[in-house]
């Protein structure tokens, strides 16, 4: 693998590109916005997957951006909350043709996928190419799963693999590791120097983190979080923020709520303010009781942590998580927050990831004094 060193994408060196994202998160539409902004006179367009609660509220809030990068934004079809197993394969069927005809329409140029495991990223990959056999492929990361080995999609069995590509097509592919499918030309990453070995990449590139301080990324986030009915000012004072991992976390670490729940008493004793945000998709609100506690605030699930991170980069004086992605986000986009890693503390490690964040800066906590005489050292800066 090699890091081609500028920020300059592949494909038509000095004409217009058209570029094609393809969204399953608020922190993917982030991202995608910041590389849309960047790429200056291109032709963007973004397709916004329904696979998170609020993707309605973020499709709308471009209405209302009057600098978004984006000629055209499109939400899939969908509903949030659509959970039979037969509606979701036909609402998944829909889409496919949907994005069918759109590659047909617009002929990529690039297609920025961030998770070619998902059968709408394969689409895309597989008809952007079909019209456009000069399309470039790119997979831009989005998380932990680049960097650690132990993280693999679950294996499918023969009968399984030929009913998704009877059903979808037989372009369907099976990934394991989230960007080695046999479309990508490219990746983006936060730390190429550190990705798994194990997968492979023709071309790396480094994101970098000042895509993220142009203002435009901030108002359009803004925009977003508003229209859910909270008030952001109420938010603005907070020191730093906790992640909580999934509650079903605890079937393979039962300590886990024990652990955590005396890490938030600690960080509770030595904060005026400070957020704690469970993951989007646990069921389970506040079940660590959070909020019990005098000085926490609960952050919505559907907000990114790097939301806050882009909109107060001087305020949050630390993070603190298991092995949470977050924690490599905050010292890409916070660097001089402290990020602050309690997996030692924990029965269920990540070697590899606690390797990675000892190579990034990520501080590996391994008592609870250790933590608070931490989180009592950090000073704001600016």
């Amino acid at each position: 693998m090699k890091d081609t060193g500028s920020f300059a994408v592949s494909g038509k060196a000095d004409l217009m590109a058209t570029n094609v994202f393809l969204a399953h998160t608020p922190y993917h539409v982030m991202l995608a916005c910041g590389i849309a902004v960047d790429q200056g006179l291109d032709e963007n367009h973004l397709l916004i997957s329904t696979e998170f609660k609020d993707a309605g509220l973020a499709s709308d809030a471009f209405q209302r951006w009057d600098r978004k990068p984006f000629r055209s934004v499109e939400l899939l079809l969908g509903d949030y909350a659509l959970h039979p197993i037969i509606q979701r394969r036909w609402r998944d069927k829909k889409n496919v043709w949907r994005i069918e005809l759109f590659c047909r329409r617009i002929k990529p140029d690039r297609v920025f996928a961030f998770n070619d495991y998902y059968p709408y990223d394969q689409a895309l990959l597989h008809f952007a190419k079909r019209n456009n056999p000069e399309a470039l492929g790119i997979y831009v990361e989005e998380g932990a799963n680049a960097y650690a080995i132990e993280s693999l999609q679950p294996a499918k069995s023969w009968l399984i693999r030929s009913l998704y590509k009877i059903y979808f097509g037989s372009w369907m592919y099976f990934v394991r590791r989230v960007g080695s499918s046999r479309w990508i030309d490219e990746g983006w990453f936060i730390f190429p120097e550190h990705l798994r070995p194990d997968l492979p990449m023709p071309r790396t590139r480094t994101l970098p983190s000042r895509l993220y301080t142009d203002d435009r990324i901030g108002d359009w986030i803004r925009i977003y979080l508003e229209a859910s009915g909270l008030d952001l000012e109420s938010f603005k004072d907070i020191e730093g923020i906790v992640l909580v991992g999934h509650s079903d976390i605890i079937k393979r670490c039962p300590d886990y709520p024990s652990v955590m729940g005396q890490v938030l008493e600690r960080i509770d004793r030595r904060c005026d303010r400070f957020a704690v945000k469970y993951h989007p998709r646990d069921r389970n609100p506040d079940y660590l009781g959070v909020g019990k506690m005098s000085r926490a605030v609960v952050l919505p699930q559907s907000w990114p942590a790097e939301f806050l991170f882009v909109l107060w980069p001087h305020r949050i004086r630390f993070v603190v998580a298991d092995f949470s992605t977050s924690l490599m986000t905050s010292r890409w986009l916070l660097p001089n927050a402290a990020s602050l890693s309690i997996n030692p503390l924990l029965s269920h490690r990540v070697p590899s990831l606690m390797t990675l964040f000892l190579k990034i800066g990520v501080i590996l906590i391994d008592n609870l004094g250790q933590l608070e005489s931490r989180i009592s050292g950090c000073r704001r800066s600016g």
